[in-house]
């Protein structure tokens, strides 16, 4: 069980968050129920204010619900992480590949040296060969 929650806590920190919070949703992924920050803490070793931290984030990210129960809330995870990679993706096709292209694009039109430019050129067009590949993985519907 501890391999599986390194594994999924790993897949959570690929969308940019520490650790922490990829044991925290592995944790809740795992269970059959919502669980409360005090079980939380009582899995992973966190203290609860550390736990009630990282819950709050995820819940802000969209990775787990939280529901009211008894006095406190209880939380689960959300299934549908798939679409969060896939913002994350579109996050970086947007904001840094293409104004990257862009910005080569620019730079190739304006440099002198003949050999320079054919380099550039061949790396400009491996840029927008990973911009037509990622575009084509965000239409793949899961």
């Amino acid at each position: 069980m501890e391999s599986v929650i390194r594994g999924l806590a790993k897949l959570v920190k690929r969308l940019g968050f520490s650790e922490g919070y990829g044991v925290i949703y592995a944790h809740l992924l795992l269970s059959d129920r919502p669980l409360t920050v005090k079980e939380l803490a009582q899995k992973t070793g966190y203290s609860q204010s550390a736990v009630a931290a990282y819950l709050m984030v995820l819940h802000r990210a969209y990775l787990v619900d939280r529901m009211k129960q008894g006095a406190s809330y209880a939380y689960v995870a959300k299934l549908d992480y798939i679409s969060r990679y896939k913002e994350k993706l579109r996050e970086l096709v947007e904001n840094d590949l293409a104004p990257l292209i862009n910005a080569f694009d620019k730079t190739v039109n304006d440099v002198k040296d003949e050999s320079k430019r054919r380099h550039l050129k061949l790396v400009l067009e491996e840029l927008k060969k990973i911009d037509k590949f990622m575009r084509k993985v965000l239409e793949i519907e899961v």
